[in-house]
């Protein structure tokens, strides 16, 4: 089911798909839409921003703008603010999709880590 989430502009909003509704196919696709597989960065950008051509319905803007799916440079003629909010709002999608990636910042993942033995992760040491 869909679902209507406020952006960072004032009266901007963004109707998102339900991510459990994707197929395998739209897993595909957004691997396929990664362009720069030898950049980290690169390829984190080009997964969101297939993910989010996938996933925006409809949205408000301060600007009217054409949906990703039609227009995916839609994408980086947003405010930087809205971009990085529904950057946040696919984020449990991507880990949907893509669950085998540890978040850094989690002190679990780490602790996950840093237990397994073959993880390139060195335990810490207490002083």
């Amino acid at each position: 089911m869909s679902e209507q989430h406020p952006l960072a502009s004032p009266d901007s909003w963004v109707v998102l798909r339900d991510p459990k509704e994707l197929k395998a196919g739209a897993k595909k696709r957004i691997l396929r839409s990664v362009q720069d597989s030898a950049s980290n960065i690169s390829m984190g950008l080009d997964v969101a921003d297939g993910l989010m051509a996938l996933l925006v319905e409809n949205w408000q803007l301060p600007r009217p703008l054409p949906l990703p799916s039609v227009s995916p440079d839609s994408l980086d003629l947003m405010e930087i603010e809205d971009y990085d909010k529904l950057a946040e709002l696919i984020r449990p999608a991507q880990q949907l999709l893509f669950p085998g990636n540890p978040d850094p910042t989690d002190a679990k993942d780490q602790a996950a880590q840093e237990a397994d033995p073959a993880s390139p992760t060195a335990p810490t040491v207490a002083s």
